[in-house]
């Protein structure tokens, strides 16, 4: 009746149906599952069963998120492995998925989005006549979260 399935999240089945489509409609880590449990008021016994299903069944992986997440941001956003590691860290992904998904990213692949990055900041501070254009991009870049060092070598290079 209306009073129980409101104040009740539901059965385990109707509950792991309703995170195999979160997790099915794009990858997700367990952070964010362990967060839609509790906006579904899942208790934490439901809750554990339905994560242990979830991954059994192939629907969450952190390591899988990880790596997926790491190439996204890189390519979609353009950041760097050090904004990449942080927000992995905020969504609790452990140390060794992390260092994984940075790990696949090919350093010649990395370095062309860097410069691409650069090379576009670069442009559109210097059409303003910007005396600081190279400054400006260095930390512009650096923000995005690439190595300080790795933004300077590549500045210095498109002299």
């Amino acid at each position: 009746d209306a009073m129980h399935g409101e104040q009740s999240s539901g059965s385990f089945s109707s509950l792991l149906q309703k995170l195999q489509k979160y997790c099915a409609w794009r990858e997700r880590c367990s952070h964010e599952v362990i967060g839609k449990l509790k906006e579904l008021k899942a208790g934490r016994a439901l809750s554990e069963q339905v994560l242990e299903a979830l991954k059994k069944d192939g629907f969450l992986d952190d390591t899988r998120f990880a790596m997926v997440f790491a190439k996204g941001k890189l390519h979609a956003n353009k950041w760097g492995r050090i904004r990449i590691g942080m927000e992995l860290r905020m969504r609790r992904i452990p140390d060794g998925d992390i260092r994984q998904a940075l790990e696949q990213i090919h350093m010649d692949e990395y370095i062309a989005i860097l410069e691409l990055l650069a090379g576009n900041k670069l442009r559109e501070l210097k059409s303003r006549q910007d005396e600081y254009a190279k400054e400006k991009t260095a930390r512009y870049c650096i923000q995005k979260g690439f190595e300080p060092e790795l933004v300077r070598e590549v500045l210095d290079k498109n002299k």
